[in-house]
């Protein structure tokens, strides 16, 4: 459940009120600070999908912001997690 803070046409901006069930790729934070700091909003979610959603973005932003599409994807390089 969601409170809207502010609609455009295009978008709503909003914040959690309340959630109603956890996703199966919910994990507990490691930053103490996770939630307060705003440094890492994804902590919450499984690794894998981290670096899946962060590769959707990237793959969108240059699609509509650089109008530029990838010929080949490559699968996503990946780091130790912490």
């Amino acid at each position: 459940q969601v409170t809207v803070n502010r609609r455009k046409n295009q978008w709503e901006q909003a914040s959690v009120v309340a959630r109603r069930r956890d996703s199966a790729q919910r994990v507990t934070p490691r930053c103490p600070h996770f939630g307060t700091c705003g440094g890492c909003k994804m902590q919450h979610f499984q690794i894998g999908a981290q670096v899946a959603v962060k590769q959707r973005v990237l793959e969108d932003n240059l699609a509509h912001l650089g109008k530029v599409k990838a010929g080949q994807m490559l699968r996503p390089i990946e780091g130790p997690t912490w």
